[in-house]
């Protein structure tokens, strides 16, 4: 399945580190959302998702 939105781009994201680092799925939301993102939490992500659909910088990562 290839991304199409955002969200699901950055799902892909947190499911790869989880599988990297061997954690579950809710902690590796939490990391991505706080640590590239600097998001307060995922819910948090996901709002700015929605409200700007053009977020730039760490979207790319999902590409490597």
């Amino acid at each position: 399945m290839v991304p199409t939105t955002h969200r699901e781009t950055i799902k892909v994201q947190a499911k790869r580190l989880r599988n990297l680092f061997d954690i579950d799925l809710t902690t590796a939301k939490y990391v991505l959302a706080r640590g590239p993102y600097s998001c307060a939490n995922w819910a948090d992500l996901c709002t700015r998702l929605d409200q700007e659909p053009h977020l730039q910088g760490p979207l790319p990562l999902a590409e490597l």
